[in-house]
């Protein structure tokens, strides 16, 4: 009898040691990931880059009576009819449907509190409730919804608030429409439309040293360092500045010319004759 108690003792003992060994072992997996942890994979949603027609933030109403001003919640993607579209991150879909400004529209929640949206589709071809990798093919690019014109508009949510999707998409996974798998990895060119005008008068543009016609003028200039000259005749000093164009560059700029002292002289002295 006290040997079946010892017996039952020495088994209850490796038992419990088991559970803490193992408790220890799944503590360890959970503080290695969380060490290790990546950024999940990302891809273009359009599989290739492409030219950004309307940036995220405050733009001109494209259908606003006065051209008012409002706040865009995403970026324009220049696109043909038809297109592949992509998943920019593996997820959940949690909503597919249409309505009068999105047209066609696919939701995909991802981990970390993200959430993508994939707007003006001319074709769905995911599910509620389907898990999709990254990369995946999900629909096709159209004109569906309030629209101008073909265009994809992408959109990225943080914790239940839009952010702005260029910097997710500097360095992205290329996906290929008939296998969906990784074909390059490497940074994408960002461009921002800027509106340059000049005050008090016009004058003659150089930027990076190409002749880029007189102000004001619409043009975009990629992220990173620009040179900026501007030329408004013998009346006012040349202007010359350095701008770095990034998300948070405001895309109307304003050069402040200045009338040249000898010129103020000048007009002064030709006045009191």
């Amino acid at each position: 009898m006290i040997k079946t108690f010892l017996h039952g003792r020495l088994e209850s003992s490796t038992f419990s040691l088991q559970k803490q060994l193992l408790a220890i072992f799944l503590l360890l997996i959970c503080f290695s990931s969380l060490l290790f942890a990546q950024e999940p994979i990302s891809y273009h949603p359009l599989g290739e880059w492409r030219i950004i027609t309307s940036d995220f933030g405050y733009r001109d109403n494209p259908f606003g009576k006065s051209r008012e001003w409002e706040f865009h919640k995403g970026i324009d993607l220049d696109v043909d009819i038809g297109d592949s579209v992509f998943a920019w991150r593996s997820g959940v879909v949690t909503f597919t449907g249409s309505n009068k400004t999105s047209g066609n529209m696919i939701q995909i929640t991802h981990e970390g509190g993200f959430i993508s949206k994939y707007h003006h589709l001319s074709s769905i071809d995911a599910s509620k409730g389907d898990f999709v990798a990254g990369g995946q093919f999900i629909g096709r690019a159209g004109a569906t919804g309030r629209v101008t014109g073909p265009h994809l508009h992408f959109t990225i949510i943080l914790n239940n608030e839009a952010i702005d999707p260029e910097p997710y998409l500097r360095k992205v996974h290329l996906a290929n429409s008939s296998n969906q798998h990784i074909l390059v990895e490497k940074p994408v060119t960002i461009y921002k439309h800027i509106s340059l005008r000049t005050f008090p008068v016009n004058g003659k543009v150089t930027i990076d040293g190409e002749n880029m016609g007189n102000s004001p003028l619409d043009t975009r200039l990629s992220y990173g360092e620009h040179f900026v000259e501007i030329d408004a005749g013998d009346a006012y000093e040349p202007f010359v500045a350095r701008l770095w164009v990034d998300q948070k560059f405001n895309r109307i700029y304003t050069a402040r010319l200045q009338p040249k002292k000898d010129s103020n002289r000048a007009k002064s002295g030709a006045s009191g004759k």
